[in-house]
């Protein structure tokens, strides 16, 4: 005859092994479902999707009419990634004429540039005005 602590014992395991089968189930149907994840799926790589602006670094600049002033070297541009954007520049002069190379400057004066630079990855563009004084020089 057995005692009642083998009876007790024998319930328990009873229970935990009905218990651990309706765990299982429930998982299986969860996975199927998408509710609980599955460890042998290989999950796919994450994708890191970004909206923001290029950095654009611009400051107003003072000239003689005399100098040379090259346009490529009045702004710098860096992606989100840190990627270097200043040969994306473009400058616009207050005519909306774009500008490149070396700028020759008629007479003194301020002239507003607009300078732009689109990033490659994300298509976003940053903007900027910036100011050129442009003195009149020695003997002009």
């Amino acid at each position: 005859m057995k005692s009642l602590y083998t009876n007790y014992i024998i319930g328990i395991l009873s229970a935990a092994v009905i218990l651990l089968a309706a765990g299982l189930s429930l998982k299986k149907e969860w996975i199927q479902t998408g509710i609980a994840k599955n460890p042998k799926q290989k999950q796919p790589a994450s994708i890191v999707l970004t909206w923001e602006k290029p950095t654009l670094e611009t400051k107003d600049q003072r000239f003689s009419i005399q100098d040379r002033i090259f346009v490529p070297e009045l702004a710098k541009a860096r992606d989100f990634d840190g990627a270097d954007l200043t040969n994306r520049i473009h400058y616009y002069d207050e005519k909306g004429e774009e500008i490149s190379g070396e700028w020759t400057v008629q007479k003194p004066g301020i002239y507003q540039l607009q300078v732009l630079v689109e990033s490659p990855l994300t298509k976003r563009e940053n903007r900027k005005t910036m100011l050129v004084l442009v003195d009149g020089g020695m003997g002009k």
